[in-house]
């Protein structure tokens, strides 16, 4: 059984992918600023790729009950649907009316099942042909799907996934979920070739992965050097430069704090970072809890420091689909950072909330979220700028 500190995901399926604060070795401000610094010597070694702001539309292929293969989704929960595998057919059942993934879900399906008789070869080389485990991690995008818009609609393949068990370390409760494995890349690169002039019809390119290059060196001293304000009371507010209180600082990543209203929420949440950043009195905010505080100041700066950080890298950054700085962020795949991809996304872990998948409910699993308004940066059309790419960094598991 795998448990979940062994793994980190995203989306859908394919779960969460890990920020740089969540990594086990970022226990303190300084490991946090080491972490960076790697994260820039790896991209000026090797390209990386964007992260697309899009919908999970995950599909694997499964033999149906009349002993036929066809693709069906699969959103990752213990339902019967998802571990069946939805079909077409089933998306009715799976989803209710006006669900987004009924759009999604019908579009995908219906390119990859007529595609399925000419790719059978490729399939059989990706080991997805008699493994019903095996997905395509990729991602659906119509238009404005989340909170950036992009002229082009496509689906983009990021790779395979392996639908594995994942063990609850708390509960000890047992769901679904997926770890990226290695796979055939020429004979990825095939089976998009083939199934993008299908996807064509319906109004899609089909790609594989924007590749992001650094285009000017990065240096941190100036965003560490800038000032963080914690107000304690209204007799006690502090200023002192980022680096200082990343210095003293220690992650609270499985740590929660009780509000002043009774109210108990993550210490290293986007709530916790707002009321400390906008100036909330501490006193007021939690109370007289010592301990408290400073779990929050520290879950604060260490939020703070991965937005300054990741903007910096972002903004330094060029790739085949655009600015990097208009785009959610950054996958870094690099053993020696984290055997698992991580993201740099910089500001958009604040403007994400304002995503048309923001509010999402938690017996949906990411789904049943709700419209936001349209406050999202239009990108130019990649097909004028770039040609499929070919290049991928190397993966790891």
């Amino acid at each position: 059984m795998i448990t979940f500190s062994q793994f980190l995901l995203e989306g859908g399926v394919a779960g969460h992918m890990a920020h740089p604060f969540d990594l086990p070795n970022a226990n303190t401000g300084k490991d946090l600023i080491n972490i960076f610094n790697k994260i820039v010597n790896s991209l000026s070694k090797k390209p990386s790729v964007v992260k697309i702001d899009g919908v999970n539309a995950s599909i694997r292929l499964i033999t149906n009950a009349e002993g036929k293969k066809e693709f069906a989704m699969d959103r990752g929960s213990n339902k019967k649907e998802d571990v069946e595998g939805v079909t077409i057919e089933k998306l009715g059942s799976r989803f209710p009316a006006g669900h987004g993934m009924l759009e999604t879900g019908k579009v995908v399906l219906q390119i990859f099942n007529t595609a399925l008789p000419n790719i059978q070869k490729e399939l059989k080389s990706l080991k997805m042909w008699d493994n019903d485990k095996i997905l395509f991690n990729m991602e659906f995008v119509k238009g404005s799907t989340n909170v950036i818009g992009y002229t082009n609609n496509f689906l983009a393949i990021h790779g395979l996934n392996e639908i594995i068990s994942v063990k609850s370390p708390v509960k000890g409760s047992v769901s679904r979920a997926s770890r990226e494995i290695p796979y055939d890349k020429k004979a990825l690169e095939s089976l998009i070739q083939k199934v993008d002039p299908i996807a064509k019809k319906y109004g899609f390119d089909v790609e594989h992965e924007f590749v992001v290059k650094l285009g000017s060196k990065v240096n941190f001293n100036d965003v560490l050097n800038t000032p963080f304000t914690v107000n304690y009371d209204t007799r006690n507010i502090v200023t002192e430069p980022l680096n200082a209180w990343l210095l003293k600082a220690k992650n609270p990543r499985a740590e929660k704090i009780k509000l002043a209203s009774g109210k108990t929420i993550s210490a290293m949440s986007l709530e916790n970072y707002k009321n400390v950043s906008s100036g909330v009195p501490m006193h007021q905010y939690i109370g007289d809890n010592k301990d408290a505080i400073e779990k929050a100041i520290s879950g604060a700066v260490f939020y703070y420091a991965t937005i300054v950080m990741g903007d910096k890298i972002k903004n330094a950054a060029t790739s085949t689909l655009g600015n990097v700085n208009t785009q959610e962020g950054i996958v870094i795949r690099d053993p020696s950072i984290s055997s698992n991809p991580i993201k740099i996304t910089g500001n958009f872990i604040l403007g994400k909330e304002q995503g048309k998948f923001a509010q999402a409910k938690k017996a949906e699993n990411e789904e049943q979220r709700q419209m936001s308004n349209n406050n999202y940066v239009i990108n130019p059309a990649y097909g004028k700028e770039g040609a499929r790419l070919t290049q991928t960094p190397g993966m790891s598991i």
